[in-house]
């Protein structure tokens, strides 16, 4: 019993240690209040088209989904309200995107890696998009409200998957997700 014990007390831990480490978002490089942004954007797509993995799809549109968050957060900082609803919309789309990308992957080993790396991030977007929200004005404090609850969702949805495939792991990240969420 002890060994259980201390073997939960270490998965913990190193969840812990895990999702830590992904409490940063990317560098958000070029703004959307540059006028190179629009050939950011248009590298992306091209190399968009040049992933044909399934889980490398899901990785990526994560990727931009958070990307897209980095560059609402920096905007917000720079006291430009004026850009987050739109990149927090790019963001949401980018997220659909992934977790639909992850319904469609067959393999159970890749499904359940993809699935566990989206629901971590998707908890710790929820809690950079109220760090956000709490800096914009309240014309744009609905749009991240309602893109939050999109990433709630998205999670919850994540979890459900990773139930399906691994009950003890989805279990571990909710009870981490649970104790971050009760201390914040």
């Amino acid at each position: 019993m002890k060994k259980r014990g201390l073997y939960d007390v270490v998965l913990i831990l190193i969840l812990i240690v895990t999702v830590t480490a992904q409490t940063e978002l990317p560098d958000p490089g070029i703004l959307p209040d540059s006028p190179w942004y629009g050939a950011k954007k248009a590298l992306e797509r091209v190399s968009d088209a040049f992933v044909f993995d399934e889980e490398a799809q899901a990785e990526r549109a994560l990727q931009r989904a958070e990307r897209r968050l980095a560059e609402a957060e920096a905007m917000s900082l720079r006291g430009k309200p004026e850009f987050v609803a739109r990149l927090t919309r790019e963001y949401e789309e980018h997220l659909l995107n992934a977790q639909q990308t992850v319904q469609d992957i067959q393999q159970a080993d890749k499904k359940e890696k993809i699935v566990e790396l989206v629901s971590q991030r998707t908890s710790q977007h929820v809690i950079i998009l109220d760090n956000v929200q709490e800096r914009v004005p309240e014309g744009v404090k609905e749009t991240i409200a309602t893109i939050r609850e999109s990433s709630i969702r998205g999670n919850e949805e994540a979890l459900k998957a990773l139930a399906r495939e691994n009950p003890e792991k989805a279990a571990e990240i909710a009870l981490h997700i649970i104790e971050e969420r009760v201390s914040k």
